[in-house]
Parts: C-alpha cells; sequence; structure tokens
C-alpha cells in the first residue's frame, strides 16, 4: 500500500525552504480576500463597509480561535509550554470554529459601526463565500503536511505516519470544499434571497467537519511527540468519542439546516417580488 499524498513540510526555492503551511494560509488569506472584495463590486455593495467588516474578522478570527487553541491545550490537554501567545498570525496552532465565531460576530458589527445593517445578509453572504475559499487552501496544505493525523486504516488510500497508514481528514475536507465551491457556482445565480447561500454553505461545511472528525486520531496519545503535527493541534475526545469540536459543528448544522427548512417552507427562498427563475410569483399576478 502506497501513501496518495506526499508529506511536504518546506519547498525548495533556489536554496530557500518556504513552509507548505505558510504558504497555504497566505494563498487561503491572498484569494479568499480576493474573492470577497470581487463579490462586493459584483453585488453593489459598500467597499468601506466590506473592508470594515473584514478588518474586524481578521482581528476576530485570529483572536477566538488562538483563545480557543491555548485553552484547550492548557485544561483538555494539560499542555503549559508555549501556549501563552494570543497575537500569533499565520500559524496552524488555531481552533478553526473560533475563525468561524469571529466571521459570525464580524458581519453585524462592521455594517452596525459604518449605520449600513440593509444589506447585512448580503455580507454574509459574499464572506462565507470567501471562508470557503480560504479555507480550502488551508485544508489542501494541511493535507500535504498531515497537520491533522487520522485513524489507522486498512484501505488503500491511506497515507503512511507515524509508523501507519492513516486516513487523512484534512484531504476528506479539501475535497467537501472543492465540491462545495463547484456547487455554489451552479446555484449561486438561482437563490435570490439575500443570506440563504450563506446558510447552504453553514450547514455544508459544518457537516462536513462533524463527519470527518470521525477520521481523525485523538490528540492526546499523540501529545508526547513534541515535533509531530499533533502536538501543535488540538482535538478532545469526550467520553461519547465525539469530539468538543463536533459538538459544536454539529449544533451549527442544525441551526443552519434548520433555518434552510424554514426559508423554504415558511418565509420563501426569493425575493417577494420573484420566482425561482425571475419569474412573478402567483400571488402578485393576481
Amino acid at each position: 500500500m502506497l501513501s496518495f499524498l506526499p508529506h511536504l513540510e518546506n519547498i525548495n526555492v533556489n536554496g530557500y525552504l518556504i513552509s507548505v503551511s505558510d504558504l497555504s494560509l497566505l494563498a487561503g488569506a491572498v484569494f479568499g480576500t480576493a474573492v470577497i472584495f470581487i463579490e462586493t463590486i459584483k453585488s453593489k455593495l459598500e467597499l468601506s463597509v466590506t473592508t470594515m467588516i473584514y478588518l474586524i474578522y481578521f482581528i476576530l478570527g485570529n483572536v477566538f480561535s488562538r483563545l480557543f487553541f491555548i485553552l484547550s491545550r492548557i485544561y483538555l490537554h494539560h499542555d503549559f509550554e508555549s501556549q501563552t501567545r494570543i497575537f500569533y498570525f499565520y500559524t496552524e496552532q488555531r481552533v478553526s470554529f473560533g475563525v468561524f465565531l469571529g466571521l459570525v460576530l464580524a458581519v453585524p458589527l462592521g455594517s452596525f459601526l459604518l449605520a449600513e445593517t440593509k444589506g447585512l445578509l448580503k455580507y454574509y453572504d459574499i464572506f462565507f463565500i470567501g471562508y470557503v475559499v480560504a479555507f480550502l487552501f488551508i485544508r489542501v496544505g494541511n493535507a500535504l503536511t498531515y497537520y491533522q493525523p487520522g485513524k489507522i486504516t486498512t484501505a488503500f488510500w491511506g497515507s503512511y505516519y507515524l509508523g501507519h497508514y492513516r486516513h487523512e481528514p484534512s484531504f476528506y475536507e479539501a475535497v467537501s470544499l472543492a465540491a462545495l465551491l463547484i456547487t455554489i457556482f451552479l446555484i449561486r445565480k438561482k437563490i435570490k434571497k439575500p443570506g440563504l447561500l450563506a446558510l447552504i454553505i453553514l450547514a455544508w461545511t459544518s457537516l462536513t467537519r462533524f463527519i470527518t472528525d470521525f477520521f481523525r486520531n485523538d490528540d492526546l496519545p499523540l501529545a508526547n511527540f513534541k515535533y509531530a503535527n499533533a502536538f501543535i493541534s488540538s482535538n478532545y475526545h469526550l467520553a461519547s468519542w465525539l469530539t468538543l469540536n463536533q459538538l459544536a459543528y454539529f449544533l451549527v448544522f442544525l441551526v443552519a439546516f434548520s433555518w434552510i427548512i424554514y426559508t423554504f417552507t415558511v418565509d420563501g427562498y426569493c425575493e417577494p417580488e420573484e420566482g425561482f427563475a425571475g419569474k412573478r410569483s402567483p400571488e402578485k399576478e393576481r
């Protein structure tokens, strides 16, 4: 059995070693940001509002993700070494749920500060598209560096790492995010109701994370491998064999999915003056 993914920590460019992790984080930030501002222009939204939301998102996302990582390493993993730097940008020593929480809070905060709350849901749509693009690059980088060691497997697609063939959860998540981007491209113009696209992205990504964590190894036994990637990650398993990440993301999925169902069955998923294909609704024709 051969590893289907290479273990690539660094790229050698004319004698200089470039970290794949740092490169994927930078690429995610650049392309995710580009998508956000391009979508702002295409949607005829205010660039000043997008800029304000982005700055708040950058700050809150980094602070929350670092804070959650530090607290989990200290209180759950009992790792008291080098876990005091909250402002540590462009590092994988973060909990992704903190990035998500930062985004959820940044949109209303940025809109409120500039008194532009009318298009609030549209801003959620474009920022969640950027969120997907950014995390696609990040997860590809995670997969190449084996950042999230998976459980031992006999499947032919296992990656050889830490003495065993293992699942690669980051690769599974990257495939799901790529499929989500294709889906967004196919359905974007058909969705007329602001905020619905963000809900679909939220439900998809949270369910994906809930599922992929079943293939991820418990970090606790690997925490003593100081130079292994497991040492800088945080994935605490409860007695039920679910992780804290899974519980959090499953709650997010339930909220998003319930809201989508409500939107389709009660509120309608298009703007009042148009139907799914741009035709006037029956109520307007009467």
